[in-house]
């Protein structure tokens, strides 16, 4: 968007990429997320574009940088054992797949009072496919309990407004990876400010790799 002030504002060309610019911001304000309407407040503020924002966004929380999550990942048979559960039958590194473990990591993230403990359960759900189905409670839905992927079952909590900020931060944070944004993107159409709001913390673009393409003909580049 730099380039608007890099061109003199009276040519035909830049009068026309400016009202672009400002359709596909005012498009952005719309997004349910907070995340990216700052984002699009502080790039229209620099350019004194108005895009029809009804207040002043203030800063979302940062994201952990996954690095951060992979070094707390560390010690798992002990981390279970801080959770009072015993470790699963089989080989360590099929813990992970296994749907009790998933589901013990996800609710300690949600309500474990010690944040060394709930930043190891995000770093250990960084290293999981996410793809086994779990049974959860989520508070926000009139049904009491539902079958969910476990990727689908942090996107939940991720969007849910009940949910403590700085633990949906945290979600968020396991989530901000390749993999993780491209199959929300795939999924369902909620996820899609979701999905936003993650590119723009890693500072990732979708890419289309057809001239046509659907959700499944994209890849993140960046």
């Amino acid at each position: 968007m730099d380039i608007l002030g890099e061109v003199s504002s009276d040519l035909p060309a830049a009068l026309i990429f400016k009202d672009e610019t400002l359709r596909r911001f005012k498009d952005l304000a719309k997004v349910e997320s907070e995340a990216v309407r700052y984002a699009v407040q502080l790039r229209a503020e620099r350019l004194g574009l108005m895009v029809g924002l009804s207040r002043k966004v203030e800063p979302p929380p940062d994201l952990i940088p996954g690095q951060v999550l992979d070094d707390d990942a560390r010690d798992l048979p002990e981390l279970l054992r801080q959770l009072d559960m015993k470790s699963p039958k089989g080989r360590q590194d099929q813990w992970l797949e296994n749907r009790f473990v998933l589901n013990a990591l996800i609710e300690e993230l949600r309500t474990q009072p010690d944040p060394l403990i709930s930043h190891q359960c995000a770093g250990w759900l960084r290293h999981t496919a996410l793809s086994k189905t779990i049974e959860v409670q989520i508070p926000s839905r009139l049904w009491k309990s539902r079958t969910l992927r476990a990727l689908d079952v942090l996107a939940e909590i991720a969007l849910n407004p009940a949910e403590e900020l700085l633990t949906r931060a945290l979600v968020k944070s396991v989530l901000a990876k390749d993999e993780f944004v491209l199959q929300l993107w795939q999924s369902r159409t909620e996820y899609i400010s979701l999905v936003y709001e993650l590119l723009l913390a890693m500072d990732r673009r979708l890419f289309a790799t057809t001239a046509s393409p659907g959700k499944q003909d994209c890849q993140i580049v960046g």
